[in-house]
């Protein structure tokens, strides 16, 4: 009886969540009767080579290969390109993609805790979490993300009860996964070996099956991670996973020390250095055009890596600034 309980109140949590992600879709298109509210400025990065994808066959923008955006959330939005109704079909992916969410959320809290109540008092402070539907009506890779991780987590609990080699190696799929719809998870499979090696290590005794476990999670997961940046290499001339370090470092972080320095808006001074014009950008750089990806990227991690140690003091200023600015206002921004 007491299961068949749980499983209404897990199924109310989860229509709950369903219902709020759709108010929120419907809502912001009722209040602004334009799909551009349903736009970041990331978001034709994100479509160019989408449409590029399904057209000719190549992850491409503007005739180049594209090395700044990894091909994930573009898959995502190729049924809405193939259907003719991008913002609504994503936007339907993105709210389904949000419940599973949710429900992942129990599965992770009852794998870790055990307890019924908790697992379903996870899963509705989830459901109603700002962020987590805030997110879900932009063409934006973030849900996508979040679902990924999720998953990844509820996999890596579950390999924690089980031991079992079928969850390490699912979890280390879904962890390149997510690394390809964002790639900040680029790194992570390092630190989860190394998590991996400390708990064999702090069970004081060597198992030699769960020490197979942590290296095949480690070449699982940088192996699918490789196969990518082989592609930039061999396509772009970039050995790398994505450009967006480089691309953040000149664009955000030394851009940001410039503009505060020199007492101008931000955006008008990235305009200015052509973020998202490489004609712009080679215009004031000219002597680069026969340059490879590798070295403009470079340059450009360079140059933000030499004002942030130039200007120190204004860099922490900046940081601090955007640390608060994200604590008080955690929505989404254009």
């Amino acid at each position: 009886m007491a299961i068949t309980s749980n499983r209404k109140i897990l199924l109310g949590i989860v229509i709950a969540a369903l219902a709020l992600r759709i108010a929120v879709s419907v809502g912001a298109w009722a209040l602004n009767k334009d799909t551009a509210v349903f736009y970041q400025n990331d978001t034709i990065g994100y479509i160019i080579p989408a449409v590029n994808l399904l057209t000719s066959g190549t992850f491409s923008t503007d005739g180049e290969p594209e090395i700044l955006r990894t091909p994930g959330y573009c898959l995502l939005l190729i049924p809405g390109i193939v259907f003719t109704r991008l913002e609504a079909v994503t936007i339907a992916l993105q709210i389904i993609l949000g419940c599973v969410t949710v429900f992942l959320v129990y599965k992770v809290s009852l794998a870790l805790f055990e307890h019924e109540g908790i697992a379903l008092l996870s899963a509705a402070l989830y459901a109603l979490e700002p962020t987590a539907w805030m997110y879900v009506p932009l063409l934006y890779s973030d849900t996508l993300y979040t679902a990924l991780l999720t998953l990844f987590f509820y996999f890596i609990a579950k390999y924690i009860k089980s031991e079992a080699v079928a969850d390490i190696g699912v979890s280390a799929v879904v962890l390149a996964a997510s690394a390809y719809t964002r790639p900040i998870s680029v790194y992570l499979p390092v630190m989860v070996t190394a998590l991996l090696g400390l708990r064999i290590a702090l069970k004081r005794t060597w198992n030699r099956r769960l020490l197979f476990h942590a290296a095949l999670f480690l070449m699982i997961a940088m192996g699918l991670i490789g196969v990518w940046q082989i592609r930039n290499k061999v396509e772009a001339g970039y050995f790398g996973f994505s450009s967006a370090s480089a691309n953040n470092l000149y664009y955000l972080v030394g851009a940001g020390i410039l503009a505060e320095r020199e007492g101008i808006p931000l955006a008008e001074l990235q305009a200015e250095m052509g973020r998202g014009h490489w004609k712009r950008y080679f215009d004031a750089h000219p002597e680069q055009q026969t340059w490879g990806q590798t070295e403009i990227n470079e340059y450009m991690a360079r140059q933000g890596i030499d004002l942030t140690l130039q200007y120190p003091w204004t860099h922490l200023k900046l940081f601090c600034r955007s640390a608060i600015k994200i604590l008080r206002d955690t929505g989404p921004h254009s």
